[in-house]
């Protein structure tokens, strides 16, 4: 379920796989989830009663030790356990891809969310960020 936060008690305190609410604003930020050849859960929450308009925004893996470097990296969007759909961003080179994406969906009421990441490669970082407003 989101978290409902206004007045001082709404400062940022740290990334995390929920959702956090301001007023009739949402908010969600992975921070750095390393890679793994499996899905990994970015982002993953429960909405309310409201539904939202929201923009998420997909960053491709990057080697922190050598930025130059990334890689292509699979974004999986998850309602109520459905794939709903699929985005590939990364490494700019070899396939000429953005090494992010921005997402823009609407997310019903009562909707499990999930974004799950997925790579050929460990020891590089990817990160999900979500904004958006709530109405209803």
């Amino acid at each position: 379920m989101s978290k409902t936060k206004t007045g001082s008690n709404a400062q940022f305190t740290g990334p995390q796989k929920g959702l956090t609410v301001i007023g009739n604003h949402v908010y969600a930020h992975s921070g750095l989830v390393p890679t793994a050849t499996s899905e990994t859960t970015q982002l993953k929450f429960t909405t309310g009663d409201e539904y939202m308009v929201v923009t998420l925004m997909l960053n491709g893996g990057i080697n922190i030790a050598s930025i130059g470097s990334g890689i292509n990296t699979l974004f999986y969007i998850i309602m109520n356990g459905s794939k709903i759909s699929c985005v590939k961003v990364g490494e700019t080179g070899a396939e000429d891809m953005p090494t992010c994406y921005l997402y823009k969906l609407l997310i019903p009421p009562l909707t499990s969310f999930e974004v799950t990441g997925d790579s050929d490669y460990t020891d590089y970082f990817t990160s999900v960020t979500m904004t958006g407003r709530l109405y209803g």
